[in-house]
């Protein structure tokens, strides 16, 4: 008697394990691609905290000071749901402009349209904007960035190290794939790569922060105990 459906085979392990080494190395290359930009980004951070109010009147060319601008705002509102941005245009007699807040507190919701209020503008772009000594940073402020910088980065690099590990597995242990016996790749697999991933990123991000020195070693220290725990082979005894 024929069968009138056909059994549902598992994918084939070696075909899984090819796909997710250029998975891991596709992640990698993104991973790299991205925090080679990080040195620009803090640079760029340092330069803003650094920067003193301009020493003239009239705008200089390409000028790396802090200038204060009178602007009066010609509408506001949230950009999206309760939890989102928000939009304002602000107008003078050099022309109208419009800015971006991440968030609504502590001045964006308060804005209505006829305020007037101050721009502090920095290379050209306005990055925050004060109202009766209540100042918000707009979606240009450069502080920060570096952070999402290194966070996206360690997230790349943490999936390309376990795309790595979970296509080494899979070529090489097909059987135990396909007999269901799986847990050194779920669970080491995701270990591994995030401690291998967080060491020497973790290093170089506290690094060009200006963290601690406590955090710069500690840090490593934990991470290095956790990767050990997964990584070293343990001994068990029978009773």
């Amino acid at each position: 008697m024929r069968r009138s459906k056909r059994s549902a085979r598992p994918p084939r392990p070696r075909r899984l394990g090819a796909l997710a080494l250029l998975g891991g190395l596709v992640c990698l290359a993104l991973a790299a691609a991205v925090l080679v930009g990080i040195p620009v980004t803090l640079a760029e951070e340092r330069a803003y905290a650094a920067a003193r109010p301009c020493p003239t009147a009239a705008p200089l060319p390409d000028e790396d000071c802090l200038r204060e601008i009178p602007y009066t705002v010609v509408d506001a509102e949230a950009s999206g749901g309760r939890s989102s941005g928000y939009r304002a245009s602000l107008t003078n007699e050099d022309g109208r402009v419009r800015v971006h807040f991440f968030g609504g507190q502590p001045l964006a919701y308060r804005l209505r349209k006829g305020d007037r209020v101050t721009a502090r503008v920095w290379r050209g772009e306005i990055t925050a904007v004060s109202r009766q000594a209540v100042t918000q940073a707009t979606g240009a402020d450069p502080d920060g960035d570096s952070r999402w910088g290194i966070a996206f980065g360690l997230a790349l690099a943490a999936g390309g190290l376990f795309g790595l590990w979970a296509g080494w597995w899979l070529l090489r242990h097909p059987e135990e794939y396909q007999g269901g016996r799986t847990r050194p790749l779920a669970v080491a697999g995701w270990i591994l790569a995030g401690a291998l991933a967080l060491v020497p990123l973790g290093v170089l991000g506290s690094i060009f922060l200006d963290a601690p020195l406590w955090y710069r070693i500690v840090v490593p220290i934990a991470l290095l105990v956790v990767a050990g725990r997964w990584l070293l082979p343990t001994s068990r005894h029978s009773p």
